[in-house]
């Protein structure tokens, strides 16, 4: 059975954040998972809540990778990851919001994640920086890259 050493990158990054106090009430979700708009919908207030409040999601999308050199395994340099932090203003300054703004939440996750090693990976991630990316709902992406060397398959 061949060893996987991409795919276990964000699930490792989203257990990093489920294990911090700071996000027990505020969803996280994998891109991959299935109907991710319903799940951001639920999570922004629309539909449903975790721990009993609602208004920001973060979603750790699936990594994008450059082929620095493609012998012998690849190397994917740099393997970027982005996670997505959504916040609907006015359910999340609600009295069911979390009242936690998208901003600090990027700062933590940027302190959280910045220098951590993933598992299957030898790299530490960097964050490289965050943007606004839109204002209905207010949503910031924040990237980090790293450096994965695959191994070639018998």
């Amino acid at each position: 059975m061949p060893t996987f050493r991409l795919s276990p990158i964000p699930t490792t990054l989203k257990a990093l954040l489920d294990a911090n106090a700071y996000f027990s009430d505020i969803t996280v979700l994998l891109e991959t998972k299935g109907d991710i708009e319903n799940e951001i919908a639920r999570a922004l207030g629309v539909l449903t809540q975790k721990g009993g409040k609602i208004g920001v999601a973060v979603v750790i999308l699936a990594p994008k990778a450059s082929i620095k050199d493609p012998a012998p395994g690849p190397i994917l340099d740099p393997l970027t990851l982005t996670i997505a932090v959504f916040e609907n203003v006015i359910f999340n300054t609600g009295a069911d919001g979390t009242g936690k703004p998208a901003l600090q939440i990027v700062e933590l996750i940027m302190r959280l994640l910045h220098f951590k090693i993933p598992t299957a990976t030898n790299s530490a991630l960097l964050a490289t920086g965050y943007r606004l990316t839109a204002s209905d709902p207010l949503t910031y992406e924040i990237d980090f890259k790293l450096k994965l060397a695959l191994t070639p398959e018998a």
